[in-house]
């Protein structure tokens, strides 16, 4: 998106950070990427859709427990817009976007008419959410999504095949619960192997999202749960994004500077350089020649798209 979008958003704090420090639930230290599967219990019968998560998370946690991979992806889907819908609620605080537009006069008129205008459509669509907090949430939605749990929902839907709640993992998309070691290297392991099995299908967003764990710091100078700082693991996955990302674009011109810069600050060696690029090469040709162009949303994201 326009630089424009970008600094609103930035403005309104959207990364969905809740509940740092919380205790962890228990995770299996020797959990793969699958997911549990018991005979269907009858009794257990899907929530309609967009009923309110503190009603329906239960259910949903439950039948994502037995292997149900559409109900493991709706709870993560919906506690993700949950939280967002918290987010803009307490940020708005009931403000209209008349109201909002009012107090942004300067900031609005700077912008070219194509960043206005997706500055106005994000910022309403925001405010839009915030009116849908008490619909998508209920009344005690919070202890649904308090302990870092929204980090094991995602987890739930990734081991069924959601490559996308695997890249929102791996980009620190969520202030991640405290865990003891033994739970951290878990949950860590584990989301390496699926992150791994996403770039076999292919994933653009678990490329985005590596960048996170591979960087130098994580989203807003935070490292993630997922974290493997390592230079030459970050450059090949920028040379990947290369690949997948549209020439003569302000992304990929972005990128190029990203990618020197770390080839000339990060004490590479040529042959480390080298042997990066043929990875990203490789990778390219054996599983992502066939997929769509990144995005700018996706970049915009950070490969937790939303």
């Amino acid at each position: 998106m326009v630089a424009g979008l970008l600094a609103v958003l930035a403005l309104l704090a959207f990364r969905f950070r809740h509940d740092a420090g919380a205790p962890a639930p228990p995770i299996n230290a020797a959990a793969t990427p699958t997911q549990h599967r018991e005979k269907p219990d009858p009794r257990l019968v899907a929530p309609p859709p967009w009923a309110p998560l503190q009603s329906s998370a239960p259910t949903l946690w439950k039948l994502g427990f037995r292997g149900h991979r559409a109900a493991a992806g709706r709870l993560f889907n919906e506690a993700r817009q949950c939280l967002m819908a918290r987010d803009a609620k307490d940020f708005f605080r009931g403000q209209t976007f008349d109201a909002w537009a009012s107090s942004h006069q300067p900031y609005l008129q700077s912008l070219d008419p194509r960043a206005r205008a997706d500055t106005v459509a994000g910022v309403k669509s925001r405010i839009v959410l915030a009116g849908a907090y008490e619909r998508l949430c209920g009344d005690h939605a919070d202890a649904v999504l308090a302990h870092g749990s929204i980090y094991f929902m995602a987890l739930s839907a990734a081991r069924l095949g959601d490559d996308d709640a695997t890249a929102c993992i791996l980009a620190n998309a969520f202030d991640a619960p405290t865990m003891d070691p033994s739970q951290a290297a878990a949950f860590d392991r584990e989301a390496m192997a699926l992150g791994q099995r996403a770039l076999t299908h292919g994933h653009w967003n678990t490329v985005l999202a590596l960048q996170t764990v591979y960087g130098a710091s994580g989203v807003e100078g935070q490292v993630g749960p997922v974290s493997h700082i390592d230079a030459v693991d970050y450059l090949k996955v920028l040379y990947l994004t290369a690949h997948g990302t549209p020439q003569d674009t302000p992304e990929s011109s972005g990128l190029a500077k990203r990618i020197d810069m770390v080839t000339s600050t990060q004490g590479i060696t040529p042959s480390q350089a080298f042997a990066a690029r043929r990875w990203a090469d490789e990778t390219y040709a054996r599983f992502f020649s066939a997929s769509r162009s990144i995005t700018a949303r996706q970049v915009e994201s950070g490969g937790c798209a939303r």
